[in-house]
């Protein structure tokens, strides 16, 4: 009787020790919780995982045909002169005046499209030190926010903050990109083709008729505002590469040798979104 009252006793108190340890440790995960990353260890550890993503767009971008190869960032034609590739892929179907645009338009637009391309990886050599410099300058006031706020969270909010500046920098880049890339070149070339396909084809009578009637959109003249475009698009592509970079940090913390970047991305507060 004795050693049941005692083995109860036992028992009961290793329930209360078992209950008040649980708790404690409840609470002292508490305290640790909320002690937590600082926002200067999270603003650091965004910041040096925006320089990585930003190193690892640039070496995508700026490998041989970058862009080009690259479906996701190729860069297509201008909405102006998309009018005109048609009219060069359906020539071969316009009574009449279909061999005067083939003939003189050739693969104009198409080696337009290419040297675009090549412009554009050909100045994403020379961004890296633009975006690190976009980075070191940006100020985030809640880091929490950004380091919880999705896979490319960090990449849009440099976006949202920086691009003016970015664009500022990049275009005189891309313009001497343009130059060494023959974008200008072949851009003039097809420019005053087109102006004599129009001329050849006004000289037939109801020609123009025939050409509107299979493309019916087609611009009087081009003037697209090409590095204003390849600027853009560019930017848009290198964006799209530091999100996905962003999104490998994100995931798997551990793989990249900074210590910054294991700890803020390794964390609590960054787990806890990742769990949420």
């Amino acid at each position: 009787m004795v050693k049941r009252r005692l083995f109860g006793f036992f028992y009961l108190l290793g329930a209360v020790v078992l209950l008040l340890g649980a708790a404690a440790c409840e609470k002292v995960n508490d305290v640790l919780k909320s002690i937590g990353l600082s926002n200067a260890e999270i603003v650091e550890g965004l910041k040096e995982a925006l320089n990585v993503a930003a190193g690892s767009a640039q070496g995508s971008a700026s490998k041989v045909d970058g862009f080009l190869k690259n479906k996701a960032i190729e860069i297509m034609l201008p909405d102006q002169l998309k009018p005109v590739k048609k009219l060069v892929d359906t020539a071969s179907y316009i009574p009449v005046v279909g061999s005067i645009v083939k003939s003189t338009l050739g693969d104009g637009v198409e080696e337009l499209r290419v040297a675009m391309n090549h412009a554009a990886e050909h100045a994403s050599r020379d961004v890296l030190p633009i975006f690190k410099g976009a980075v070191k300058e940006m100020t985030i006031t809640d880091g929490l926010q950004v380091l919880q706020g999705g896979d490319s969270a960090a990449s849009h909010y440099l976006r949202e903050k920086t691009y003016t500046k970015l664009e500022d920098k990049f275009t005189p880049v891309v313009k001497e990109s343009m130059g060494k890339t023959e974008v200008n070149s072949y851009y003039e070339t097809l420019s005053t083709n087109y102006n004599e396909v129009v001329g050849k084809v006004n000289a037939i009578p109801g020609g123009m008729a025939l050409v509107k009637a299979a493309v019916p959109d087609l611009p009087d003249r081009l003037d697209t505002d090409l590095s204003r475009f390849i600027t853009t698009k560019g930017l848009d592509g290198l964006f799209y590469l530091m999100k996905g970079e962003e999104k490998k940090i994100r995931d798997n913390p551990l793989d990249y040798g900074s210590a910054i970047i294991q700890k803020v991305f390794n964390s609590p507060e960054a787990r806890e979104k990742k769990n949420g």
